[in-house]
């Protein structure tokens, strides 16, 4: 037991880990100096009556608990030296138990656990204490309504901000309007896109609690910021020109008939012609269901019960009987025969690998076997990726003679504002009747 002091109770225990739990020492009847709370690590739950950071090395923990009528009982932890001698009690040094304000004493965790911080308050939780009365399976819930993709990208956004509080001493959970506008304007200084920022913007939304009863992100102020970085650096298309889809339907035509193919170059073609036809995302194509698939004398339509970007619901594949090797749905019969073998009952996705185990394939694998055909159709897969392809097809079906509104309901785009600024990529001698 440690030296009596008024009101504090100090113990110390040996646990596996490296962490000391330390909490901030309180002058009587002052209740503004308890840490902020922090988010440190996948393991930690934003709580207002408990902190704790994880850590997977091994060492002790050191705790101290404060006692009084008008203070919770919070943990506070901070990274051991490693240069510590002293593992089986407290440092005898009297800056283990900080005085200083309250901006200044608590400590940031170090690049280590930066890189490991997830957010776990979910958006629209104004305050994060009010996850302290939901289960865990509650918060696995209410995180999975985000798809995989955004919380990959809200995790690395909010490492980006956490770094940024910690350079400067302050909390990325109770962080002030003024601090999240310096953030985004220094994002801007550095020269961050709008795409960048405004995802800087949505994450902490999602995790920082209300500001003014409504979320960080949707503050009129921060609004205002974002819009004038958005005049100032208007989001730029990614190409500034497309490739002609004929050099691809003239290679198909070149290549043999679909039984003779081998199995890696059917499953390039047949990848490729679901792209084009129907003008969807590669993420969208890898959700095709062969389970979940029908045959129609006008062609094949897919259910797709998976979570898509544009929440796609089904996809109708028209059938081409004149042009035999053009005909996705001939192509997808003659894929279908040839991998019937070689499935697994445990998965029923389309498409799936050519080389043994023929597991199924992800939206990566997918999207190198559309540019490996845009290779040899000779075109230059140095500039343009697999996603140009929704480019390349509706800029040629509007040169065509195609509706927009047609063009706008196979692409599953809300807006003609969002094709004629990114896919809308007409050679130089074509009137530009759209705009």
């Amino acid at each position: 037991m440690g030296p009596s002091l008024p009101r504090h109770v100090r113990f110390t225990s040996e646990l596996p880990n490296t962490t000391i739990f330390q909490l901030e020492t309180r002058s009587r009847g002052s209740g503004g100096r308890c840490f902020p709370p922090i988010l440190a690590s996948t393991n930690t739950l934003c709580l207002s009556s408990f902190q704790s950071y994880s850590s997977s090395s091994s060492s002790n923990f050191a705790t101290e608990v404060n006692y009084g009528p008008h203070h919770t009982l919070v943990a506070h932890s901070i990274m051991v030296p490693s240069t510590s001698t002293s593992l089986n009690r407290l440092p005898p040094d009297s800056s283990v138990l900080s005085r200083s304000s309250p901006r200044s004493s608590w400590q940031f965790p170090p690049s280590d656990l930066v890189r490991s911080t997830h957010p776990y308050c979910l958006a629209n939780i104004g305050n994060s204490g009010t996850t302290s009365s939901f289960s865990f399976t509650t918060r696995e819930l209410l995180s999975d309504a985000w798809a995989p993709g955004t919380r990959s990208a809200y995790r690395s956004a909010w490492k980006v901000w956490v770094r940024w509080c910690s350079q400067r001493d302050l909390d990325p959970l109770q962080a002030s309007v003024s601090d999240i506008l310096n953030f985004l304007s220094a994002s801007f200084d550095s020269g961050k896109a709008y795409r960048t920022i405004n995802l800087y913007r949505s994450a902490i939304s999602a995790t920082h609690p209300l500001i003014d009863f409504i979320p960080a992100g949707k503050h009129p102020l921060v609004c205002r910021l974002l819009k004038g970085i958005r005049f100032r650096r208007p989001p730029l298309p990614k190409y500034n020109s497309t490739w002609d889809v004929n050099l691809i339907l003239d290679l198909f035509v070149s290549w043999e008939d679909n039984d003779s193919l081998s199995l890696k170059f059917l499953s390039f073609k047949l990848t490729v012609l679901l792209c084009l036809i129907s003008i969807k995302r590669i993420s969208d194509v890898r959700a095709l269901d062969i389970s979940r698939m029908q045959y129609s004398p006008e062609g094949v339509i897919f259910t797709v019960y998976r979570r898509t970007k544009t929440n796609l619901h089904s996809v109708f594949y028209p059938a081409f009987p004149h042009q035999h090797k053009l005909c996705v749905v001939r192509c997808l019969r003659s894929y279908e025969l040839r991998t019937q073998s070689l499935r697994s009952s445990s998965s029923s996705q389309l498409l799936i690998s050519f080389c043994r185990p023929h597991r199924p394939v992800s939206s990566t694998t997918l999207a190198r076997w559309v540019k490996l055909t845009m290779g040899m159709a000779d075109i230059d897969i140095s500039t343009f990726g697999a996603h140009s392809t929704r480019g390349a097809v509706s800029t040629k079906l509007f040169q065509s003679g195609a509706t927009l509104s047609d063009i706008l309901k196979a692409a599953n785009w809300s807006s003609d504002s969002t094709f004629k600024t990114f896919y809308f990529k007409p050679q130089s001698h074509v009137s530009m009747t759209l705009l």
